[in-house]
């Protein structure tokens, strides 16, 4: 963020929502998992399989966007 901040980034503050779902939907399932052990291998593929769906679509399209951006500068 701090990077998209200095290139003055138009779409920073989306970027910054993003970011901000993805940590409450992390602390979900950090609370989930505190309240229901008896889960704990589905709870875990659960968050895995967000977290590599997130990660690649967010870091492929969503960052890609930001190459872009520079690539214009």
């Amino acid at each position: 963020e701090q990077y998209m901040e200095s290139i003055n980034y138009k779409k920073l503050f989306t970027q910054k929502i993003q970011h901000q779902e993805f940590i409450h939907k992390l602390d979900e399932f950090i609370e989930h998992h505190n309240d229901e052990i008896k889960d704990q291998d589905e709870q875990i593929m659960g968050i895995l399989k967000y977290l590599t769906e997130w990660l690649v679509n967010h870091i492929l399209y969503v960052d890609g966007q930001i190459a872009e951006f520079v690539s214009k500068m």
